[in-house]
């Protein structure tokens, strides 16, 4: 279910923020406070409040580290947004998100501004799918053959 609501707000930010390049605060902040609610709920609270964290902060980072403000504002509060349903690992969605956007000004040779959001909903895409690939096959994973089963048959749809 709250897998769902991701991609529902995924599939707007990337569409408002493509057409205006500015990904509204209300629809960040409402998925953060409804994905806060789910992971209370659920138990999960300091992992939602570690993911948020690692959303904005990697944004502050990478700011710092160039120099200059190339990622906005909205594009950390929608990765909080992401870190707060898949904890720390938003980290790895932010650097998929990356090498996606690195490798279209590659191969468009576009180095205008651009909207960020439609490459971090892709990262977060290829990273929902690979992680379910990776526990549904077994290949790579070590884990217990009874939560592997819990895992695959809740997300079929991935």
């Amino acid at each position: 279910m709250i897998i769902l609501l991701l991609i529902l707000f995924l599939i707007l930010a990337t569409l408002v923020d493509w057409k205006t390049k500015i990904i509204p605060d209300g629809l960040t902040l409402l998925g953060i406070i409804i994905a806060l609610h789910y992971q209370f709920l659920s138990g999960n609270v300091w992992q939602a409040l570690l993911g948020i964290d690692a959303g904005i902060g990697i944004v502050w980072l990478m700011n710092i580290i160039k120099k200059r403000g190339n990622f906005g504002g909205g594009d950390a509060k929608l990765l909080a947004f992401i870190g707060t349903i898949l904890g720390w690992k938003v980290i790895f969605v932010f650097f998929i998100s990356l090498l996606l956007l690195i490798g279209f000004r590659k191969i468009t040779k576009n180095y205008a501004p651009i909207a960020f959001a439609p490459f971090i909903s892709s990262g977060t895409f290829l990273f929902l799918f690979f992680e379910w690939y990776l526990i549904c096959s077994a290949r790579f994973v070590n884990i217990d053959i009874s939560l592997r089963s819990f895992i695959c048959s809740t997300f079929p749809i991935f």
